[in-house]
């Protein structure tokens, strides 16, 4: 593992059976896996765990036809070409024959018979072991770049592997496997030009160089400098200039000052957990989503076949392939989530039979705010760096329900839960509210039944898609609400959705219209001047709008495994290099300190426009809420008493009147 610039290569040589003592690298850059296709794969299992990105595979091998005990090959099976090419490249400096063949790899030695072998050379492949095809395919499913170099070692139903070499033919095996070993070596040994091993002097444990290289990596992002010139800092020298100090000892004194250097106001709290993953970046082109939403491909599921949507939607992009399934998991099977594009131009229609309307899902250790979530659909038009979609799917494609009348049963059975209580609902949970409005038409069914419910219903979109709002019967219980962010946010951060002024122009009509209007302001993002330009966005709203329903307040957070979806799809993205460490509940969060200065900063703001506009904390522990001092809107849920949340203080239901109520 080392570092070229600000970039992580990640590079590891994998063989079944040579010890280390072949090997001029160091040792943490060897796996020796053990022989057959289970140990290698099981050695590629790890190599992602860790991080991994490159493996060069060296092996023995039997030649069916064209070679010689003793030749050294390189295969054509590869995930990549510019890996091989550095192999033979490394034979071409060393005046080797670059020779070149197809390879099969074999569970036991005693499947290779005469038919076993004849078909072999019947299908152009020269070279079988018991590995490497076998990685290559593993390799390729994880998305690892492999090549390989293989040395051989006899010649199966001539020269069998288990007959006696002669004198010569040993020292040719012999020779073989030195130089295929240098080679190889040669290719990750970089021990005199890795700017961390020199300035450690030792190579350290994997993990521990694991965590140096993320936080060097991030200091270089966050400082935008090279990291040779944060290792070249005088007093990081000295602070491991003390003679006979042990490698542990130097490890830890340069992990605290690095530590430091990059949370200097989080580093001094009690409760300070640094969340250093392993770096993984990315290789290859990312699809961002930024054009306007068109269909590439238009699934439609059995049970959808002639329903309302399904017609539209054919009408509406005549053009566009529809392709019929049995059964939606047939295409999540078939799709599975990338990295590298989430396939949000894949239309799935679908029938939904069980996740209709639940409790929102709050996060551990926060306050219940008292929100409740109809899932019509999954996934999102949109691109935003931060959706927690990224890390969350396990297809692609976004899913849209076609009965939606099946809820309406279930809404009510749900309601009879709450009689007397106005509760709020919503249905942005898994999807945009509204950027799909224009094919589903959700809004114009949705509306019109939560008309005479004791419900506010609540649309949430980043979108201006707001044409099947007109006219329809709302009664006041249908709110309009928009997440916002400042345009800086909105233009490199959440792509393809409406500006600012789109939205605060969209709700404006709305309010118009007679809607209750609301908004989100989440995430809310540090960065140098985030004070000057949330605030200006806050009198914008209220320039625009006259009275919100409510506001909510949610600073950025997210799972831990989002960071490096962040890092592969979008590498322009540095805000998460922001004072953000491990939480109570485990996602990476701002500490406490800071979430409370912005938090309380953005209600301040708010308040000064609006005394009666209902401000809560999205998210958020029961202190905060206390911080925020909302005027009492809500009503108490008894399932706050478990967790020792006052009535009083945070109330999560809606009084009957409403937020002003």
């Amino acid at each position: 593992m080392w570092l070229y610039s600000n970039a992580m290569i990640m590079r590891i040589i994998i063989t079944p059976f040579l010890k280390q003592k072949y090997f001029k690298t160091p040792h943490e850059a060897i796996f020796v896996s053990g022989l057959g296709f289970a140990a290698v794969e099981q050695a590629l299992q790890k190599a992602v765990q860790m991080g991994i990105t490159e493996v060069i595979f060296i092996g023995s091998c039997g030649a069916v036809k064209d070679f010689n005990i003793g030749d050294i090959v390189v295969p054509i099976e590869t995930t990549s070409g510019s890996l091989r090419s550095e192999v033979l490249n490394e034979l071409s400096k060393r005046n080797l024959p670059l020779l070149e063949a197809s390879t099969a790899s074999v569970k036991s030695l005693s499947e290779e018979t005469p038919d076993y072998i004849s078909n072999l050379i019947n299908n152009n492949i020269s070279l079988v072991d018991m590995e490497y095809r076998f990685l290559i395919d593993k390799a390729a499913e994880l998305k690892i770049e492999a090549a390989g170099i293989l040395y051989v070692t006899d010649i199966p139903l001539i020269k069998p592997f288990t007959e006696e070499k002669s004198t010569e033919e040993k020292e040719a095996i012999k020779l073989a496997r030195t130089t295929a070993a240098d080679i190889v070596s040669s290719l990750v040994a970089v021990r005199e030009t890795d700017p961390l091993y020199e300035f450690l002097g030792f190579i350290p444990g994997v993990n521990k160089e694991s965590e140096l290289r993320r936080l060097l990596y991030e200091i270089s992002k966050r400082e935008k400098i090279p990291v040779s010139k944060i290792l070249a800092d005088q007093e990081l020298k000295s602070a491991i200039a003390i003679k006979d100090m042990s490698r542990a000892d130097k490890f830890a004194v340069i992990k605290e000052r690095l530590l430091k250097r990059r949370f200097p106001s989080a580093y001094s709290a009690a409760d300070f957990r640094a969340f250093l993953n392993p770096l993984v970046l990315a290789s290859g082109k990312q699809r961002i989503y930024t054009e306007l939403f068109k269909p590439e491909r238009i699934y439609i599921e059995s049970a959808s076949e002639g329903s309302e949507i399904a017609l539209r939607a054919a009408e509406m992009y005549p053009d566009i392939p529809l392709l019929h399934i049995d059964d939606v998991r047939e295409y999540r099977k078939a799709n599975p989530a990338k990295d590298d594009d989430p396939g949000k131009r894949d239309l799935v229609i679908t029938r939904q039979l069980w996740d209709f309307v639940k409790r929102c899902p709050c996060t551990k250790e926060a306050v219940y705010c008292g929100y409740n979530v109809i899932n019509l659909g999954f996934g999102c038009p949109f691109d935003c760096t931060y959706c927690y979609l990224q890390h969350y799917a396990n297809s692609g494609g976004i899913m849209i329900d076609s009965n939606v009348s099946d809820f309406f049963p279930k809404i009510e059975a749900f309601l009879d839960e709450y009689k007397g209580r106005t509760i709020r609902i919503g249905t942005g949970e898994f999807t945009d509210s509204l950027a799909l409005d224009h094919i589903t038409q959700y809004s114009r069914a949705l509306v019109p039944y939560f008309s005479d419910k004791d419900v506010l219903f609540e649309l949430k979109t980043k979108s201006a898609n707001i044409a099947n709002l007109e006219g329809l019967n709302h009664n006041g219980r249908t709110v309009i609400g928009w997440s916002l962010n400042p345009q800086k946010i909105i233009s490199t951060e959440e792509y393809g959705a409406a500006s600012l002024f789109e939205r605060l122009t969209a709700a404006q009509k709305c309010e118009e219209w007679g809607y209750k209007t609301a908004f989100h302001f989440d995430p809310v993002i540090h960065y140098e001047g985030w004070e000057k330009e949330y605030e200006e966005v806050v009198n914008m709203l209220f320039d625009y709008v006259k009275a919100p329903e409510w506001i909510s307040i949610g600073t950025l957070r997210f799972h831990r495994g989002l960071k490096g979806c962040i890092e592969k799809r979008f590498p322009e993205t540095d805000y998460i290099y922001g004072e953000m460490i491990l939480g109570i509940d485990k996602k990476v969060r701002y500490h406490e300190v800071l979430r409370k200065e912005m938090t309380l900063k953005m209600a301040e703001w708010i308040k000064r426009r609006s005394s009666s506009v209902y401000v809560y904390p999205c998210m958020e522990t029961p202190e905060m809420w206390r911080k925020i001092n909302s005027p009492p809107a809500f009503q108490a849920d008894p399932s706050l008493k478990k967790r020792g949340v006052s009535e009083k203080e945070d109330p999560p239901l809606f009084s009957r009147e409403g937020a002003r109520g």
